[in-house]
């Protein structure tokens, strides 16, 4: 599912969401929670109190979405969105588990089961691309398997979406729905909206259609951008040149740095991985700092919410750029999964792209830069 974050002030009174359940063979797992109060996601808690693979643990008086990892394999994970005072109950193992609980999840549940299959094809995928992107083989950087990584990808959200079209009309009056309507790409968002109920459109979930509505409206700028640049960003083709605002108001431009390998690293405050994998980003950007400059282009966000994010994660001194919806750098450059990461040699041209961070990300950049 694609992220979506939204504001909303929630009553310190608000109950948690309960989780709950069993993992057969899991000893330990880290969580952490991004509520759609926030801008970044809280740091990883371990629980580890599991007995006979039962566990039970409170996140949150706030809705947004719940990241939970297995310890020992961390390309084994769940994403799965916490509603105000529901009970989630989760049981099976964590590569395969089946969701129940309260009404709202009980209908995830019905609904994780129709598109479980196209969740384990892009997780293989990404597995694959992991493997190919080894240290092993960092001679040889594997483009090949990150683009295969972002068309399994794209096949797959747009199977979940014709599926969860069909889902919201069986259950208009699901909550879940109202949620789940707000993940659909944007030809099937309005059919989908236009199919609940009232009382599910302005429920508990009005704030978050409410937001996805802004999103979209946006998209028309994304969307052309995304046509006019088809078949013309591509390993070996010049880096379609851009100007884009810095946090502190200046005009930045992309080929301002020629001479230099540039890394366009494309993120969003909203997105889980990308601020997991931030620590990898600043590494990058210290160590080789005399060869290769780190832009961060943010994308889907409000300024205020990119600005927030900057700010709270402290420590991103290389150089920040905000990208409206209406200009849409993210559409030129085919960006279709976040974060994705495109290099640059001196001269201009594309050299790799990335669509995510393996175990070995850093080395696999450095191998590229001569």
């Amino acid at each position: 599912m694609l992220f979506v974050s939204a504001a909303m002030v929630v009553a310190s009174c608000s109950p948690k969401a309960q989780v709950s359940g069993c993992f057969a063979g899991t000893k330990a797992i880290a969580y952490g929670f991004q509520s759609d109060n926030d801008t970044c996601i809280e740091i990883m808690e371990e629980y580890s109190d599991f007995k006979d693979g039962k566990f039970a643990f409170n996140v949150s008086e706030e809705p947004g979405e719940l990241f939970i990892a297995d310890k020992d394999n961390l390309m084994t994970f769940i994403q799965v969105y916490l509603a105000q005072g529901e009970k989630l109950v989760m049981e099976g193992t964590m590569a395969d588990y089946k969701i129940s609980g309260t009404p709202f999840y009980q209908d995830m549940g019905e609904y994780h089961e129709l598109v479980k299959e196209y969740d384990v094809r892009a997780r293989q995928a990404l597995m694959a691309m992991a493997d190919n992107n080894s240290e092993d083989e960092e001679e040889k950087i594997d483009d090949a398997a990150s683009e295969d990584y972002a068309r399994v990808k794209q096949e797959c959200d747009q199977a979940k979406s014709e599926i969860g079209l069909s889902f919201v009309k069986a259950h208009p009056d699901s909550d879940f729905s109202a949620y789940l309507v707000c993940y659909l790409r944007k030809s099937d968002f309005s059919e989908g909206l236009q199919a609940l109920t009232e009382r599910a459109r302005n429920g508990k979930l009005k704030y978050l259609i409410d937001q996805t509505v802004q999103r979209y409206s946006g998209d028309e700028a994304s969307m052309k951008a995304y046509a006019e640049s088809k078949g013309k960003v591509y390993i070996g083709a010049d880096a379609p040149d851009f100007t884009l605002k810095t946090i502190d108001g200046k005009d930045f431009t992309l080929s301002s740095l020629r001479g230099r390998y540039v890394m366009l690293d494309f993120w969003g405050s909203w997105c889980h991985w990308c601020i997991e994998g931030m620590p990898k980003v600043k590494e990058i950007s210290e160590k080789y700092a005399d060869k290769l400059t780190v832009v961060s282009v943010d994308c889907n966000d409000t300024e205020a919410r990119w600005r927030k994010a900057v700010d709270k994660i402290g420590y991103m001194n290389w150089p920040q750029v905000y990208n409206p919806r209406s200009v849409s750098i993210d559409g030129t450059y085919q960006v279709d999964g976040f974060p994705t990461f495109i290099i640059i040699d001196p001269e201009g041209k594309i050299i790799a792209r990335f669509v995510g961070e393996s175990e070995n990300f850093v080395s696999e950049v450095g191998a590229l830069i001569k």
